[in-house]
């Protein structure tokens, strides 16, 4: 009887410190999902701001590049430039 009273008690410590092992893992686990969380918005804003700088590039782009053809005139008819 002895014999498996002291089996008993190893038992229950080896649960013992398996339950903390595990409650240790899942504050870990917790951990790791609150950073996935603020990992994935940052991204989320981050690629925003991406989308609004590139954007704001195409449009100062076209601002900044000379117009191939004379726009045109409300008649349909395209203005002459002084070279013709």
């Amino acid at each position: 009887m002895v014999g498996f009273r002291g089996e008993l008690a190893d038992y229950r410590r080896r649960r013992e410190r398996s339950g903390r092992r595990l409650a240790h893992l899942d504050a870990k686990l917790q951990v790791i999902d609150r950073s996935e969380h603020a990992r994935a918005a940052w991204i989320a804003q981050a690629r925003e701001v991406l989308i609004r700088g590139l954007a704001a590039t195409q449009i100062l782009t076209e601002r900044q590049q000379p117009n191939a053809v004379e726009p045109a005139v409300a008649d349909g008819s395209v203005r002459l430039g002084a070279g013709s």
